[in-house]
């Protein structure tokens, strides 16, 4: 009985304290859930994109002086000839900062030089970057917004720096040509805007003033007197924008060039008041005779036979420095070249071929820029052509090495592309397995058994094929 009774006695208080313990956590349960939901909220409030970035360019570079290789990073001062960039906020940090032009060249004045500047968030938890930015999201102080772009987490700012400051150089080698009369040259200084200003004296005084984009000009038709001719020149500022940062170069003269009565101009080809003669030559891309030259003004030679790189782009010219255009093979290599001259890459139609003109990224060993892809296979965007010889893409089957493989040749999007799978084509059907070979014989396709005729491979349907009978679908039953 004792034993009885204690067992119901327990019985009785443990009923008692598991109602207050669920009492407890009934009311404790709602508290908790409210915390958790705070919490969360609190949480997603952290995370935060960067709406806005501040890159600051401390710049030191001297025209005429070698542009640094290396870029400081989050250096508050520069030294002669150096330049930095560092970050206006917390929330994230400069990773790495390199040219994308001007490094490891001679400075110029006004020259803008382009950088990436590479960002990475401190806390992607707490902050991220925006997919895109635009100018008005971004501040440079020390230099132009170019582009942004994201890169997993981090952010790629292009900008270009302020224009470097500094006088221009003065011409070198200022000298009159031997071989024709009044005719005045010069060497071209690394620093300079490639515009010339000129003053033609006689017996130290000025007898007209011109300017030049050239490295030569002829002064004789203004020797209209004899004496003692020289000529000052230097280069000048021509983009008021520049003025800001750089300014005209010293003068330089010219030794004496002599002229007697007998030698004198009768004054014609001036060209009349300003004294804007016309140059001997002219610079850079010119037309003449429906034929295109390219006449560099470093130098003042003519391009010649051979590729040349110009602007960015590759140009063709002929023995009489006449630019190419159209198709032109060049030892054994075929090329394309645009109307403007340029070089093509990428797809090209000609006729009813297609070829394929290599760029630079998907180059092979012995490979040229530019040339056309053939003899045999090549995997293009994922997908595998066939190019023949002569660089005409296959369509259609093709027979190699014992294996038909299949070129698709609808006239679509994936001409020429090797299909794998099923192939439909004139009211027959095919297969050609995952390496693009065409299937023959028995063959299991997805836990089917086909059989495709030997040498045609055409599949069969509604045939014995032995024993075995395939119905419509070529399925054997």
């Amino acid at each position: 009985m004792k034993i009885s009774f204690s067992r119901e006695k327990m019985n009785k208080e443990a009923v008692v304290k598991a109602k207050e313990y669920k009492n407890f956590w009934r009311k404790l349960f709602p508290l908790i859930l409210i915390l958790l939901c705070l919490s969360g909220i609190s949480s997603l409030a952290a995370t935060q994109p960067i709406n806005n970035v501040t890159i600051k360019v401390k710049s030191k570079l001297e025209a005429g002086r070698k542009i640094p290789e290396d870029i400081q990073v989050e250096k508050s001062s520069v030294d002669d000839n150096e330049i930095a960039v560092s970050t206006g906020g917390n929330k994230y940090s400069i990773t790495k900062a390199e040219w994308t032009s001007g490094g490891d060249t001679r400075a110029k004045s006004g020259e803008t030089p382009s950088m990436r500047v590479t960002l990475k968030p401190e806390d992607i938890a707490k902050n991220y970057f925006l997919s895109s930015y635009r100018s008005s999201n971004v501040t440079i102080t020390g230099g132009t917004f170019v582009n942004a772009t994201k890169s997993k987490d981090d952010l790629i700012i292009t900008l270009k720096i302020d224009p470097i400051k500094g006088n221009y150089e003065a011409p070198t080698d200022v000298f009159w040509n031997d071989n024709k009369l009044g005719e005045i040259r010069w060497t071209r200084p690394d620093n300079t805007s490639g515009t010339y200003e000129l003053k033609l004296l006689r017996d130290k005084k000025n007898v007209t003033t011109v300017t030049s984009t050239s490295l030569l000009y002829n002064f004789y038709p203004y020797m209209t007197q004899a004496g003692k001719y020289s000529v000052e020149i230097r280069s000048i500022v021509t983009d008021s924008k520049l003025k800001k940062y750089t300014g005209n170069s010293e003068w330089v003269e010219s030794t004496e060039l002599v002229i007697t009565d007998r030698d004198v101009s009768d004054g014609k080809g001036q060209g009349g008041s300003g004294g804007q003669a016309k140059a001997l030559y002219q610079f850079g891309w010119y037309k003449d005779n429906g034929f295109w030259y390219y006449r560099y003004v470093s130098d003042n030679t003519l391009q010649g036979a051979g590729w040349a790189y110009i602007d960015n782009d590759w140009y063709l010219f002929n023995q009489y420095g006449q630019m190419q255009t159209g198709w032109q093979i060049v030892d054994g290599r075929t090329y394309f070249l645009l109307k403007s001259g340029a070089m093509y890459t990428g797809w090209m139609k000609n006729g009813s071929d297609w070829y394929y003109l290599i760029p630079r990224d998907e180059l092979r060993n012995g490979e040229v820029y530019g040339q056309t892809a053939n003899n045999g296979w090549r995997m293009i965007n994922g997908h595998y052509y066939y190019f023949k010889s002569n660089g005409a893409m296959y369509t259609g089957w093709l027979y190699e090495n014992g294996k038909y493989y299949f070129l698709n040749d609808i006239d679509n999007s994936l001409l020429g592309v090797m299909f794998t799978g099923w192939i439909h084509r004139n009211g027959k059907t095919y297969y050609c397995d995952y390496d693009g070979t065409m299937v023959e014989g028995w063959h299991n396709v997805n836990g089917n058994y086909y059989y495709f005729y030997p040498g045609s491979g055409q599949m069969a349907a509604n045939a014995y094929i032995g024993e075995y009978y395939v119905n419509n679908d070529g399925i054997m039953q």
